[in-house]
């Protein structure tokens, strides 16, 4: 996930915000991070189901069929 903070005053916050984009986490770190603390995606997204299989309403308006995750964009380090 990339997240930059975009109300920066300072060309030194600015700077430092374009730094930060070349930190890389390892498959490690991110798995370390989301078991600390489940995510709860919030309303409306609860009512839907929590991925494992669509909700029965879903399910009766339409035909779903699941497509896997897409990865994160990574910067390229070479």
């Amino acid at each position: 996930m990339l997240c930059v903070p975009d109300h920066w005053r300072k060309v030194e916050q600015l700077e430092a915000n374009l730094e930060a984009l070349e930190i890389v986490l390892t498959p490690e770190q991110i798995k370390l991070l989301e078991s600390i603390v489940p995510f709860d995606p919030g309303f409306p997204y609860t009512m839907i189901g929590d991925g494992s299989d669509y909700n029965f309403l879903m399910q009766n308006a339409a035909y779903l069929e699941k497509q896997p995750s897409l990865r994160a964009i990574v910067p390229d380090l070479s």
